[in-house]
């Protein structure tokens, strides 16, 4: 009995891993699918990507919860262009 306890639990963790495996590859390739996408229907994606991550595109320390609220407030306010 213990020794089949310990198969299917093997077994569980077997699936488990093939399906999260799965789920990664299927998010994959529907990220690159959007990509593509993107891409296509903006061209300056295709131009500007080998910039992505550094310069004017790089997020990395950006706040975007708090840019957010500050656009929100502008908006109200009747200040922002786009409003």
């Amino acid at each position: 009995m213990h020794t089949l306890y310990h198969g299917l639990k093997l077994c569980v963790c077997v699936l488990n891993h093939h399906f999260r495996s799965r789920a990664i590859a299927e998010h994959g390739n529907q990220c690159t699918a959007f990509a593509t996408k993107v891409e296509k229907d903006y061209s300056w994606v295709a131009v500007e990507k080998a910039g992505f991550g550094s310069g004017d595109y790089n997020f990395e320390n950006y706040d975007m919860r708090k840019s957010k609220l500050d656009y929100a407030q502008v908006r109200k306010e009747g200040t922002c262009p786009a409003a």
